[in-house]
């Protein structure tokens, strides 16, 4: 049962830190910092998760890990949308 209840804090705080950095704020300094997913980058590069990892792997987007979930910076995307 406290297994269960650890696992369910984990998922609800995770879930909150990723909703703020895809969330941001106004300025541009912090928005550049800012973290994304790739089903959020697949999104906004308009093409496939697998995609995604293809640019990883070839190093086009630098990834990084927080728990379960592979972040990338949106700025990074962004470069890769022009």
């Amino acid at each position: 049962m406290t297994e269960e209840i650890i696992r369910a804090v984990v998922a609800e705080v995770t879930k909150r830190i990723l909703n703020e950095m895809q969330i941001g704020s106004t300025a541009a300094d912090s928005r550049e910092n800012s973290y994304i997913t790739k089903q959020r980058a697949a999104e906004i590069l308009d093409c496939t998760v697998r995609t995604v990892e293809r640019y990883i792997a070839s190093g086009e987007l630098e990834k990084f890990r927080r728990g379960r979930h592979t972040l990338v910076l949106r700025w990074q995307v962004e470069q890769l949308v022009k």
